[in-house]
Protein backbone atom coordinates (compact mmCIF):
# COMPACT_ATOMS: atom_id res chain seq x y z
CA UNK A 1 0.00 0.00 0.00
CA UNK A 2 1.27 3.60 -1.25
CA UNK A 3 0.95 5.19 1.73
CA UNK A 4 3.33 8.54 2.64
CA UNK A 5 5.22 9.30 5.67
CA UNK A 6 2.51 9.79 8.47
CA UNK A 7 1.68 13.03 10.13
CA UNK A 8 0.67 13.93 13.44
CA UNK A 9 -3.31 14.86 13.35
CA UNK A 10 -4.39 16.33 16.66
CA UNK A 11 -1.38 13.70 19.01
CA UNK A 12 -2.66 10.98 17.16
CA UNK A 13 0.02 9.62 13.90
CA UNK A 14 -2.02 8.75 10.42
CA UNK A 15 -0.55 8.19 6.76
CA UNK A 16 -2.50 11.14 5.59
CA UNK A 17 -2.95 10.32 2.00
CA UNK A 18 -3.12 7.07 -0.62
CA UNK A 19 -3.33 6.36 -4.23
CA UNK A 20 -5.94 8.81 -5.59
CA UNK A 21 -6.84 10.47 -2.33
CA UNK A 22 -4.99 12.78 0.82
CA UNK A 23 -6.53 14.26 3.57
CA UNK A 24 -8.75 17.61 3.36
CA UNK A 25 -8.74 20.72 5.69
CA UNK A 26 -10.95 23.83 5.78
CA UNK A 27 -8.16 25.72 4.22
CA UNK A 28 -8.23 23.38 0.96
CA UNK A 29 -10.21 23.84 -1.83
CA UNK A 30 -13.61 22.23 -1.59
CA UNK A 31 -13.88 18.99 -3.38
CA UNK A 32 -14.78 18.28 -6.89
CA UNK A 33 -17.53 15.85 -8.41
CA UNK A 34 -15.53 16.10 -12.04
CA UNK A 35 -18.76 15.90 -13.37
CA UNK A 36 -21.23 19.24 -14.01
CA UNK A 37 -21.07 21.56 -10.83
CA UNK A 38 -24.86 21.20 -8.99
CA UNK A 39 -24.51 23.89 -6.73
CA UNK A 40 -25.53 24.76 -3.37
CA UNK A 41 -29.45 25.57 -2.33
CA UNK A 42 -30.07 29.37 -1.59
CA UNK A 43 -31.22 29.64 1.57
CA UNK A 44 -32.41 31.51 4.21
CA UNK A 45 -29.68 32.77 6.21
CA UNK A 46 -29.19 37.18 5.48
CA UNK A 47 -26.73 37.24 2.24
CA UNK A 48 -25.93 33.45 2.40
CA UNK A 49 -26.46 29.78 1.74
CA UNK A 50 -29.06 28.06 3.71
CA UNK A 51 -27.65 26.37 6.81
CA UNK A 52 -27.94 25.14 10.27
CA UNK A 53 -29.96 27.82 12.66
CA UNK A 54 -30.12 26.09 16.46
CA UNK A 55 -31.30 26.94 19.29
CA UNK A 56 -31.74 25.04 22.55
CA UNK A 57 -33.12 26.21 26.18
CA UNK A 58 -30.32 27.62 28.15
CA UNK A 59 -27.85 28.14 25.04
CA UNK A 60 -27.24 31.10 22.74
CA UNK A 61 -28.79 30.81 19.17
CA UNK A 62 -26.03 29.66 16.57
CA UNK A 63 -26.27 30.07 13.15
CA UNK A 64 -23.84 28.99 10.32
CA UNK A 65 -23.87 28.45 6.74
CA UNK A 66 -24.29 24.96 4.94
CA UNK A 67 -24.06 24.17 1.42
CA UNK A 68 -26.90 21.79 0.98
CA UNK A 69 -28.37 19.65 -2.12
CA UNK A 70 -30.39 21.93 -4.75
CA UNK A 71 -32.65 18.57 -5.83
CA UNK A 72 -34.92 16.64 -2.83
CA UNK A 73 -33.26 15.17 -0.74
CA UNK A 74 -34.42 14.29 3.24
CA UNK A 75 -31.47 15.91 5.16
CA UNK A 76 -31.19 18.78 2.96
CA UNK A 77 -34.57 19.64 3.32
CA UNK A 78 -35.10 19.19 7.14
CA UNK A 79 -32.18 21.74 7.60
CA UNK A 80 -33.47 23.97 5.08
CA UNK A 81 -36.67 24.08 6.54
CA UNK A 82 -36.16 23.96 10.30
CA UNK A 83 -32.70 25.16 10.36
CA UNK A 84 -31.15 21.65 12.03
CA UNK A 85 -31.20 17.87 11.27
CA UNK A 86 -33.18 16.42 13.90
CA UNK A 87 -31.11 13.59 15.21
CA UNK A 88 -27.61 15.72 15.65
CA UNK A 89 -28.85 16.89 19.57
CA UNK A 90 -28.09 13.47 20.50
CA UNK A 91 -24.69 13.31 19.79
CA UNK A 92 -23.69 16.88 21.56
CA UNK A 93 -25.23 15.25 24.70
CA UNK A 94 -23.75 12.15 24.14
CA UNK A 95 -20.03 13.86 24.32
CA UNK A 96 -21.24 16.18 26.63
CA UNK A 97 -21.93 13.08 29.17
CA UNK A 98 -18.74 12.17 28.76
CA UNK A 99 -17.20 15.37 30.29
CA UNK A 100 -14.28 16.07 28.18
CA UNK A 101 -11.04 17.71 28.10
CA UNK A 102 -11.01 20.91 26.21
CA UNK A 103 -10.24 20.98 22.95
CA UNK A 104 -10.45 16.95 23.12
CA UNK A 105 -10.79 14.67 20.13
CA UNK A 106 -14.01 13.04 18.26
CA UNK A 107 -13.48 10.71 15.60
CA UNK A 108 -16.69 10.80 13.42
CA UNK A 109 -16.76 7.54 10.66
CA UNK A 110 -19.53 8.45 8.49
CA UNK A 111 -19.97 12.53 8.15
CA UNK A 112 -22.60 12.63 5.43
CA UNK A 113 -22.70 15.99 4.30
CA UNK A 114 -21.82 17.19 7.98
CA UNK A 115 -25.29 17.96 9.72
CA UNK A 116 -23.91 16.60 12.73
CA UNK A 117 -20.28 17.73 12.11
CA UNK A 118 -21.73 21.40 11.95
CA UNK A 119 -23.69 20.83 15.50
CA UNK A 120 -20.98 19.61 16.93
CA UNK A 121 -18.57 22.08 16.16
CA UNK A 122 -20.87 24.72 16.98
CA UNK A 123 -21.88 23.39 20.03
CA UNK A 124 -18.61 22.30 21.55
CA UNK A 125 -15.13 23.09 21.73
CA UNK A 126 -14.22 19.54 20.03
CA UNK A 127 -11.88 18.65 17.64
CA UNK A 128 -13.04 16.49 14.24
CA UNK A 129 -11.95 13.48 12.11
CA UNK A 130 -14.30 12.98 10.02
CA UNK A 131 -14.26 9.49 7.35
CA UNK A 132 -16.60 9.57 4.77
CA UNK A 133 -16.07 7.88 1.22
CA UNK A 134 -19.08 9.24 -0.70
CA UNK A 135 -17.96 11.87 -3.62
CA UNK A 136 -21.55 13.27 -3.33
CA UNK A 137 -21.42 13.70 0.04
CA UNK A 138 -18.06 14.96 0.27
CA UNK A 139 -18.60 17.68 -2.42
CA UNK A 140 -21.11 19.31 -0.01
CA UNK A 141 -19.47 18.44 3.47
CA UNK A 142 -15.80 20.57 1.69
CA UNK A 143 -18.32 23.44 1.27
CA UNK A 144 -20.40 23.65 4.15
CA UNK A 145 -16.99 23.16 6.07
CA UNK A 146 -15.38 26.18 4.33
CA UNK A 147 -18.02 28.43 4.05
CA UNK A 148 -18.62 28.01 7.51
CA UNK A 149 -14.62 28.81 8.09
CA UNK A 150 -15.02 31.68 6.25
CA UNK A 151 -18.13 33.16 7.97
CA UNK A 152 -17.65 32.42 11.70
CA UNK A 153 -13.83 32.57 12.06
CA UNK A 154 -14.01 32.46 15.63
CA UNK A 155 -14.82 28.35 15.35
CA UNK A 156 -11.04 27.87 14.19
CA UNK A 157 -12.66 25.09 12.41
CA UNK A 158 -8.78 25.19 10.54
CA UNK A 159 -7.23 23.87 14.19
CA UNK A 160 -10.25 21.90 14.68
CA UNK A 161 -11.18 19.16 11.51
CA UNK A 162 -9.78 16.84 9.06
CA UNK A 163 -11.58 15.08 6.19
CA UNK A 164 -10.17 11.84 5.53
CA UNK A 165 -12.50 11.49 1.71
CA UNK A 166 -12.30 7.16 2.24
CA UNK A 167 -14.42 5.27 4.23
CA UNK A 168 -13.26 2.46 7.41
CA UNK A 169 -13.62 -0.95 6.92
CA UNK A 170 -11.62 -4.63 7.60
CA UNK A 171 -10.05 -4.42 4.46
CA UNK A 172 -8.57 -2.32 1.73
CA UNK A 173 -10.91 -2.47 -0.93
CA UNK A 174 -12.40 -0.32 -3.70
CA UNK A 175 -16.38 -1.03 -3.42
CA UNK A 176 -19.27 0.57 -5.27
CA UNK A 177 -21.39 2.31 -2.56
CA UNK A 178 -25.02 3.30 -3.18
CA UNK A 179 -27.48 6.15 -2.05
CA UNK A 180 -31.20 6.52 -2.04
CA UNK A 181 -32.13 9.38 -4.30
CA UNK A 182 -33.74 11.34 -2.24
CA UNK A 183 -31.72 10.74 1.04
CA UNK A 184 -27.79 11.18 1.13
CA UNK A 185 -27.94 9.75 4.77
CA UNK A 186 -28.41 6.27 3.63
CA UNK A 187 -25.48 5.87 1.30
CA UNK A 188 -24.84 1.85 1.38
CA UNK A 189 -20.98 0.03 0.80
CA UNK A 190 -21.34 -3.13 -0.47
CA UNK A 191 -18.82 -5.26 0.01
CA UNK A 192 -17.65 -8.54 -1.82
CA UNK A 193 -19.88 -11.49 -1.57
CA UNK A 194 -22.95 -8.85 0.02
CA UNK A 195 -26.51 -8.92 -1.18
CA UNK A 196 -27.36 -5.55 -2.85
CA UNK A 197 -28.50 -2.20 -1.30
CA UNK A 198 -32.22 -3.28 -2.31
CA UNK A 199 -32.28 -5.97 0.28
CA UNK A 200 -32.54 -4.03 3.34
CA UNK A 201 -35.67 -2.57 5.29
CA UNK A 202 -35.47 0.46 2.44
CA UNK A 203 -35.81 -1.08 -0.33
CA UNK A 204 -38.87 0.54 -1.45
CA UNK A 205 -36.56 3.58 -2.14
CA UNK A 206 -34.50 3.92 -5.12
CA UNK A 207 -31.06 3.63 -4.79
CA UNK A 208 -28.43 4.72 -7.43
CA UNK A 209 -24.51 3.62 -7.74
CA UNK A 210 -22.24 6.40 -6.76
CA UNK A 211 -18.97 4.56 -7.96
CA UNK A 212 -16.34 3.00 -6.66
CA UNK A 213 -14.95 4.62 -3.18
CA UNK A 214 -11.69 3.76 -1.47
CA UNK A 215 -12.08 1.91 1.99
CA UNK A 216 -9.23 1.19 4.56
CA UNK A 217 -8.85 -0.35 8.05
CA UNK A 218 -8.10 2.18 10.32
CA UNK A 219 -4.97 -0.20 11.41
CA UNK A 220 -3.60 0.76 8.06
CA UNK A 221 -3.93 4.02 8.59
CA UNK A 222 -2.17 4.33 11.77
CA UNK A 223 1.21 3.37 11.57
CA UNK A 224 2.27 0.74 14.37
CA UNK A 225 5.43 1.13 16.01
CA UNK A 226 7.44 -2.31 15.53
CA UNK A 227 8.36 -5.12 17.53
CA UNK A 228 11.33 -6.59 15.30
CA UNK A 229 10.90 -10.06 18.02
CA UNK A 230 7.50 -10.98 17.31
CA UNK A 231 5.02 -11.30 14.39
CA UNK A 232 0.94 -11.00 14.44
CA UNK A 233 -2.07 -10.40 12.38
CA UNK A 234 -4.74 -7.85 13.99
CA UNK A 235 -8.11 -9.86 14.25
CA UNK A 236 -10.82 -8.98 11.71
CA UNK A 237 -7.48 -7.77 9.33
CA UNK A 238 -7.12 -8.58 5.90
CA UNK A 239 -3.40 -7.29 6.21
CA UNK A 240 -0.92 -9.76 7.93
CA UNK A 241 1.60 -7.68 9.82
CA UNK A 242 5.17 -8.53 9.66
CA UNK A 243 5.83 -7.44 13.04
CA UNK A 244 4.05 -7.09 16.39
CA UNK A 245 2.78 -3.57 17.08
CA UNK A 246 3.11 -1.55 20.47
CA UNK A 247 -0.52 -0.27 20.33
CA UNK A 248 0.42 3.10 21.40
CA UNK A 249 -2.57 6.01 21.08
CA UNK A 250 -0.40 9.09 22.51
CA UNK A 251 -3.58 11.37 22.97
CA UNK A 252 -7.15 10.27 24.85
CA UNK A 253 -10.48 10.08 22.50
CA UNK A 254 -13.47 10.19 24.50
CA UNK A 255 -15.80 9.42 21.80
CA UNK A 256 -15.97 8.10 18.28
CA UNK A 257 -19.51 7.97 16.26
CA UNK A 258 -19.62 5.67 13.78
CA UNK A 259 -23.23 5.49 11.19
CA UNK A 260 -21.93 3.67 8.14
CA UNK A 261 -25.35 1.95 7.36
CA UNK A 262 -24.88 -1.87 8.18
CA UNK A 263 -20.37 -1.50 7.92
CA UNK A 264 -20.60 -0.32 11.52
CA UNK A 265 -18.97 -4.53 12.44
CA UNK A 266 -16.47 -4.43 9.53
CA UNK A 267 -15.20 -0.96 10.70
CA UNK A 268 -14.84 -1.67 14.03
CA UNK A 269 -13.17 -5.16 12.44
CA UNK A 270 -10.63 -3.01 10.97
CA UNK A 271 -9.52 -0.85 14.16
CA UNK A 272 -8.47 -3.00 17.00
CA UNK A 273 -5.26 -1.26 17.79
CA UNK A 274 -7.06 1.40 18.57
CA UNK A 275 -9.99 -0.91 20.46
CA UNK A 276 -7.25 -2.27 22.52
CA UNK A 277 -5.31 0.68 23.15
CA UNK A 278 -7.30 1.49 25.96
CA UNK A 279 -7.57 5.28 24.63
CA UNK A 280 -10.77 5.18 23.03
CA UNK A 281 -13.95 6.21 26.23
CA UNK A 282 -16.89 5.35 24.24
CA UNK A 283 -18.34 4.41 21.03
CA UNK A 284 -21.88 6.20 19.54
CA UNK A 285 -23.00 3.59 17.15
CA UNK A 286 -26.19 2.79 14.99
CA UNK A 287 -27.84 -0.08 15.48
CA UNK A 288 -29.61 -0.71 11.49
CA UNK A 289 -31.08 -4.00 12.14
CA UNK A 290 -31.48 -5.13 8.31
CA UNK A 291 -28.53 -3.02 7.14
CA UNK A 292 -26.23 -5.12 9.39
CA UNK A 293 -28.18 -8.55 8.34
CA UNK A 294 -27.38 -7.42 4.70
CA UNK A 295 -23.43 -6.72 5.41
CA UNK A 296 -23.11 -9.98 7.41
CA UNK A 297 -23.97 -8.98 10.75
CA UNK A 298 -26.25 -8.60 13.53
CA UNK A 299 -27.23 -6.79 16.14
CA UNK A 300 -25.80 -9.54 18.79
CA UNK A 301 -22.39 -9.53 16.34
CA UNK A 302 -22.22 -5.92 17.17
CA UNK A 303 -22.61 -5.99 20.54
CA UNK A 304 -20.41 -9.06 20.78
CA UNK A 305 -17.60 -6.99 18.89
CA UNK A 306 -18.00 -4.22 21.73
CA UNK A 307 -17.99 -6.64 24.68
CA UNK A 308 -14.77 -8.17 23.08
CA UNK A 309 -13.21 -4.80 23.62
CA UNK A 310 -14.64 -4.11 27.17
CA UNK A 311 -16.81 -1.73 25.61
CA UNK A 312 -20.11 -1.98 27.48
CA UNK A 313 -24.14 -0.95 26.66
CA UNK A 314 -26.12 -0.89 29.62
CA UNK A 315 -29.42 -0.52 26.83
CA UNK A 316 -28.67 -2.05 23.99
CA UNK A 317 -32.39 -2.59 22.29
CA UNK A 318 -34.14 0.58 20.39
CA UNK A 319 -37.82 1.17 20.99
CA UNK A 320 -40.33 -1.54 20.66
CA UNK A 321 -41.18 -2.12 16.52
CA UNK A 322 -38.12 0.20 15.57
CA UNK A 323 -35.58 -1.29 12.84
CA UNK A 324 -32.95 1.50 13.77
CA UNK A 325 -31.25 2.94 16.56
CA UNK A 326 -28.06 4.32 18.35
CA UNK A 327 -26.68 3.31 21.20
CA UNK A 328 -23.77 4.51 23.47
CA UNK A 329 -20.88 1.92 24.63
CA UNK A 330 -18.15 2.86 27.19
CA UNK A 331 -15.11 1.72 28.18
CA UNK A 332 -15.31 -0.56 31.07
CA UNK A 333 -12.18 0.33 32.51
CA UNK A 334 -13.40 4.11 32.79
CA UNK A 335 -15.05 3.42 36.09
CA UNK A 336 -18.28 4.32 33.91
CA UNK A 337 -21.34 2.50 34.66
CA UNK A 338 -22.38 1.52 31.18
CA UNK A 339 -23.59 3.22 28.33
CA UNK A 340 -26.84 4.13 27.20
CA UNK A 341 -29.24 4.20 24.92
CA UNK A 342 -29.41 7.72 23.38
CA UNK A 343 -32.24 9.00 20.19
CA UNK A 344 -31.24 8.41 17.01
CA UNK A 345 -28.72 10.73 15.42
CA UNK A 346 -28.75 9.45 11.42
CA UNK A 347 -26.52 11.22 10.09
Amino acid sequence: MAFLTPLEIFGLLFFTSGPGWRVWRPDDEPLSLNKDDPGCRPGTLPGALSGLNLSYPGESPLTVPMCLFRSRNMISDSIHATGRWHDCGALVAAWRSLRPSPRSLMLEVGGNIGACSMEVLLRTDARLIIFEPSFTNLYYLTRTLQAAHRHSPHLDLAHRVVVFPIGLGNESSSTELFADTANSGDSIVVGRGEPSATSTASRRHTYRSQGFVTIHPLDELMPPEADPHASTTPPGSSTAYSTAVHDRVPVHVPLMKIDVQGYECRALQGMHRLLTSRALGAIFTEVSLPHLARAGCSQQGLLDLLNRHDYQVKNPNGPRGHWSWDILARLISDNTQGGSRVPSAGV
